[in-house]
């Protein structure tokens, strides 16, 4: 028996299309699973898992609930024509942020912190972030009310210091906050356990239990129901209260060479409100002897160092910190990624698929298509419906963990005007006992909806 020349073709399906805002589906009737795009194909675009929205490239989450907050130390009051500082706060990359007067767009204001002038009424101010195209949920209302020529104040005095701790005969600050936007610190009555009014500094006495400090607000013309306000001086201390590495890590930590950070054993309170003395310090499990407040971490090798800490010590009285979480110093951390393209050469209205290829576990994955990230896309596999020849060009993908970024090569790729030219495909070149021979039409454009002819 004799094999005929054979010849298979793919017949074309596809037409140029545009590109959409979603992962379409018209030619298939279910999806790529990811961990955030489901299989399900529904009005022919590919559906999300719950608490995801689509985006071109597949899935995100969707962005959280903004929150209107004040910037500064006034309360949520303010007397007419004052200038009010708003911030919209929320997501961390943000492509657009939009404000809400009273429940109409305000269009002349597109940032994350916003002015908004007073007028003779309250102020209903909202905002929402736009990641990407994907809107957030409209914030909860922030009122600002409006304080006319008299009346009644809900203000109430707020009373802190630079230190909550503080040895004897050391400075300390001392000021009192909250005062409705437009007042004056002429409005602010703050004064000492003798009724002293306080300006600048004042001096830590040992002899000092319960006393304290009281403020109130004082305008003609206006009342302040909430009343004055007390609080008791800061607790005095002869010694260090607490010890804490900073930078603070939450978990282990690495680090390429050339990034080892430096770190610093801080005392609590800070010296200049600790007692007369010297401080001295000692670090544990830094590979070398090391007395000094900071450590600069070895950039010269690569290492480990787990179990970490310091010791403060000041007039004899020993103060320990946490141990440091594992810190590793390695430039290969973590492994390379692969972008792997599904087909490799995609045809104008098919599908593309794209996978960021690791081996490390517990890593989270980001991406940039033609140099521009994807804002908020950490899905291991994205994928593009009926695409066109625009969106041709480079792909790569990161994948972090511990703090610690790898970034893949570069992938360029080409969405093809037509279907790469098939090939037939024989594993091996013998017919079985039945005289039978498997042959595959194999192209590097080949998707699941493309359909097949043969010919001999």
């Amino acid at each position: 028996m004799k094999l005929l020349l054979t010849v298979c073709v793919f017949i074309g399906i596809f037409a140029q299309l545009s590109q959409v805002d979603a992962v379409t589906c018209t030619t298939l009737s279910t999806c790529e699973k990811t961990e955030f795009t489901a299989e399900k194909c529904e009005s022919k675009v590919c559906q999300c898992v719950s608490g995801y929205v689509a985006v071109q490239e597949g899935c995100i989450k969707k962005p959280a609930k903004p929150t209107v907050t004040i910037v500064g130390e006034n309360n949520d009051e303010a007397l007419g024509s004052t200038e009010i500082t708003l911030s919209c706060d929320g997501e961390r990359f943000v492509s657009t942020y939009k404000w809400l007067l009273d429940g109409k767009p305000d269009i002349s204001k597109n940032s994350k912190t916003e002015k908004f002038n007073m007028v003779d009424k309250n102020l209903e101010i909202q905002c929402s972030q736009v990641v990407r195209n994907i809107e957030s949920e409209i914030s909860d209302v922030k009122t600002i009310k409006f304080l006319g020529a008299s009346g009644a104040s809900t203000a109430k005095p707020i009373i802190s210091f630079n230190s909550d701790k503080v040895a004897e005969s050391k400075p300390f600050e001392v000021k009192c906050t909250g005062l409705p936007h437009g007042f004056l610190a002429a409005d602010v009555k703050l004064t000492d356990k003798d009724g002293n009014s306080v300006k600048g500094p004042i001096a830590q006495l040992s002899s000092v239990t319960n006393e304290k400090f009281t403020c109130e607000f004082e305008k003609s013309g206006y009342t302040f129901p909430a009343g004055p306000t007390t609080k008791k001086y800061p607790d005095v201390i002869d010694s260090i209260v607490s010890v804490e590495i900073t930078p603070v890590t939450n978990g282990p930590a690495a680090f390429r060479l050339a990034d080892a950070p430096e770190f610093t054993c801080q005392v609590s309170p800070a010296a200049k409100f600790l007692p007369a003395g010297s401080i001295s310090y000692e670090w544990k499990n830094v590979q070398v002897a090391l007395t000094t407040a900071t450590w600069q971490v070895d950039k010269s090798k690569a290492g480990v160092y787990d179990g970490v800490s310091c010791t403060a010590t000041l007039n004899s009285n020993a103060v320990a910190s946490k141990v440091l979480p594992k810190i590793t110093i390695n430039n290969d951390y973590l492994k390379k990624p692969v972008v792997k393209a599904t087909p490799t050469k995609p045809v104008v209205g098919s599908q593309v698929a794209f996978t960021c290829a690791t081996d490390e576990a517990g890593v989270q994955v980001s991406w940039e298509l033609g140099g521009s990230q994807l804002v908020g896309q950490t899905d291991k596999t994205i994928q593009f419906g009926e695409i066109a020849t625009s969106l041709s060009g480079d792909i790569s993908c990161s994948i972090t963990k511990d703090g610690f970024i790898r970034k893949s090569d570069v992938l360029t790729f080409t969405v093809q005007a037509e279907i790469e030219k098939p090939e037939v495909d024989a594993p091996t070149n013998k017919f079985g006992k039945l005289g039978e021979m498997k042959l595959t039409c194999k192209s590097d454009s080949a998707v699941p909806a493309m359909k097949y002819s043969w010919k001999k």
